[in-house]
């Protein structure tokens, strides 16, 4: 966009002899919205702007592109190096092509309200008291920065499918710094003598079996997932153990007899078995 350009836009829009002397950076973009019916295509995978395209308003696009990134990403490691079937990439369209179609209608929403006009103008002020409720404005606020996400709507344990808060886990660590190098991760109540933590090596700390035996569940999934024990019993809602995904939502919230499935469902058949 030129200094040209721009003033003969403000001269056409509001009427005056508007004078722009120099125009230091002209970004030029419009409402348009964009979004294909699948993202995954055989071997061919879509994520960020090649899935999906938006006005830039509310900056949406970067946090929407990089959970895409993310919630393939572990999918793509473990098919990929035979760990896991096929059928775990099917996930990905399912649960971000939802993510990404309600972006777009918040992009719409907020391009329409700019437009200019008494009646936008009054749906402004409006919108405006509206948001001043607090119900309300968490519900804008979780869909502006994606903490509203729920891949498992209905599920039983309200953890499930949800990103996992940061929770007080036994031992220093906590769980962003146990996932950092791309594990998935078995969360276990600690019960009073039991459970010290995550070991640097990534073997449970204090009773190896403790809460539920998780130890032994684990045997054959070290080289995905790692064990951790929540401090004083707490943070995991009405489940014992609690399985967090590599992208840090919560693939299942259960019992410890239904975390073998859980394991086999999310990170592929244990090592023993794995193709």
């Amino acid at each position: 966009m030129t200094a040209a350009e721009l003033q003969e836009s403000l001269r056409r829009v509001t009427g005056l002899d508007v004078v722009v002397e120099r125009l230091e950076t002209g970004i030029r973009y419009s409402d348009n919205a964009r979004h294909v019916e699948t993202y995954r295509m055989g071997r061919v995978l879509l994520a960020g702007d090649a899935a999906h395209v938006h006005s830039p308003i509310g900056g949406q696009g970067l946090n929407l592109g990089l959970q895409d990134a993310f919630n393939l990403g572990w999918r793509l490691g473990l098919v990929a190096r035979g760990l896991a079937p096929g059928s775990l990439l099917d996930g990905y369209t399912a649960e971000r092509h939802p993510v990404a179609a309600r972006v777009l209608r918040n992009a719409r929403a907020q391009v329409a309200l700019m437009r200019p006009g008494a009646q936008v103008d009054a749906l402004r002020e409006v919108l405006g008291e509206v948001i001043g409720l607090p119900e309300a404005w968490r519900h804008f606020a979780g869909m502006m920065d994606g903490t509203a996400i729920d891949y498992a709507p209905g599920a039983a344990e309200p953890l499930a499918g949800r990103f996992v808060p940061d929770l007080r886990l036994a031992g220093a660590a906590g769980v962003a710094e146990l996932m950092a190098d791309g594990h998935g991760l078995l969360i276990g109540l600690a019960k009073p003598g039991e459970g010290r933590g995550v070991m640097p090596g990534g073997g449970a700390g204090g009773t190896p079996g403790g809460a539920g035996g998780l130890g032994e569940v684990l045997a054959g999934y070290r080289d995905r997932v790692r064990p951790a024990w929540a401090e004083g019993g707490s943070g995991l809602g009405g489940a014992s153990v609690l399985l967090v995904r590599p992208d840090g939502y919560a693939a299942w919230a259960g019992e410890p007899g239904e975390a073998a499935g859980a394991l086999a469902t999310w990170f592929g058949p244990p090592a023993r078995t794995a193709a």
